[in-house]
């Protein structure tokens, strides 16, 4: 579990942001491009990722916040931080050369962000068990039960017999 928060830049930095920009090489804003459009491709979630996200929304709306709403930005670092894990075989927050949890989710095209969380899971069998695990973890169900997160993605694949499950929640 991680969380982050960011506060909010003075204007002035943000009309240097924007003269930055726009100065920006068009390699730079080609990448930026080619973001867009990697995110576009994860635009819909998978059964087994709206189930889990349904399972999540029915618990915050109990609570009184409000249900998260699906970000394709957040399924794409999701998914992507997934298939590291797999690939590894190991089961972490930041893998070994691979960037912070502010890095991965800026770089998938999700900003400006205010507060960011994960959670992560191996092992389960579906959304239901998945679910169940971060719920009996106080850390996991802190990040769930988050009203101050609105925005999530995530990113469940099958490997050696189990699910692998990244959640990374936002808010904008």
């Amino acid at each position: 579990m991680v969380r982050m928060h960011r506060r909010a830049w003075g204007t002035s930095l943000l009309l240097g942001l924007l003269v930055l920009t726009s100065a920006m090489p068009a390699s730079a804003r080609s990448a930026t491009t080619q973001t867009s459009a990697r995110t576009t491709a994860v635009s819909a979630p998978t059964k087994f990722e709206s189930d889990l996200l349904g399972m999540i929304n029915r618990r915050r709306t109990a609570i009184g916040c409000s249900a998260l709403s699906y970000r394709s930005t957040l399924a794409y670092a999701a998914r992507q931080h997934t298939s590291r894990m797999i690939a590894a075989h190991e089961v972490s927050h930041q893998l070994s050369r691979e960037p912070s949890l502010a890095t991965r989710i800026t770089n998938a095209g999700y900003t400006p962000w205010r507060w960011l969380a994960e959670n992560l899971a191996e092992g389960t069998k579906g959304p239901y068990a998945t679910y169940t695990l971060w719920m009996h973890s106080a850390p996991h169900r802190a990040n769930i039960e988050n009203c101050n997160l609105r925005n999530a993605g995530i990113g469940s694949s099958w490997a050696y017999g189990v699910t692998w499950n990244t959640i990374d929640f936002g808010r904008q």
